[in-house]
């Protein structure tokens, strides 16, 4: 079986199309910004961005219980200390997310 396995490796290996990789001029690169909310986990907080509205954001443990309930204002930025663990982060009208806190 490994003599099989080691035949099939190098034939997928030998058979291979080595791909082109080329530079994409500056004038056509895709500068996107997200003017969405966002939930970001980091060390010990969760970080909570109002996109261009305001937004409402409800964090909760992963056993489904209402932790927090935070308003934002428009482009306004709020972070929150946390412990360390999984949470689910749902912004009303958006998205859910879950975030980990390391």
């Amino acid at each position: 079986m490994k003599k099989v396995l080691a035949i099939l490796l190098v034939w997928c290996a030998a058979t291979a199309v080595p791909m082109a990789v080329q530079a994409v001029p500056a004038s056509s690169r895709i500068e996107t910004v997200s003017n969405e909310p966002q939930a970001l986990g980091g060390k010990g907080t969760v970080t909570l961005i109002a996109g261009d509205e305001d937004a409402t954001f409800r964090l909760y443990s992963v056993t489904g219980q209402l932790l927090r309930t935070v308003k934002v204002s428009a482009q306004g930025r709020v972070t929150i200390d946390m412990t360390k663990g999984f949470y689910l982060v749902k912004c009303a009208g958006h998205w859910s997310h879950k975030v980990v806190v390391k």
